[in-house]
């Protein structure tokens, strides 16, 4: 059961961490701040989507958590039947709080890195070509999000 438990969490756990560099893997770009507007709203709408979802595994993990531990530490005519089925709780609540956590953690993090690419502004050293003129100027290309 031990086993089980462990290799369930760490499997879950992995799963997640494994995420990295979501933007390369779902929009083909190399750096977040290639993205377009459109995909940033659409990465802000999933980021928020995963933080409700992982609140919804949460929070009743929580509660079974807690409960568990009541039921395991208190007093009863029958302990042992009672405990046990405290652990169980406790046990059977862990892979969902843990999943829940781990993906709080993620989306909270991009959430973070999309926030801060939609209020940065962007400041280029450019070559302006005048191709009526047939010279090329330097100068500066300022790309403001809001």
């Amino acid at each position: 059961m031990k086993k089980v438990f462990l290799i369930t969490s760490v499997i879950l756990l992995t799963c997640e961490i494994l995420n990295c560099q979501w933007y390369q893997r779902k929009y083909g770009v190399n750096d977040i701040n290639l993205l377009s507007k459109e995909h940033l709203n659409l990465a802000l709408a999933n980021c928020k989507a995963g933080l409700v979802f992982g609140t919804i595994f949460s929070i009743p993990a929580t509660i079974g958590i807690i409960s568990g531990l009541i039921m395991m530490t208190s007093d009863y005519p029958d302990p042992t039947a009672k405990q046990f089925e405290g652990f169980a709780y406790l046990v059977l609540s862990l892979p969902p709080e843990i999943l829940g956590l781990t993906l709080l953690g993620v989306y909270s993090s991009r959430l973070k890195s999309i926030k801060g690419v939609l209020k940065n502004t962007e400041v280029k050293v450019v070559l302006i070509n005048y191709p009526s003129e047939r010279f090329v100027v330097p100068g500066f290309s300022v790309k403001f999000r809001f």
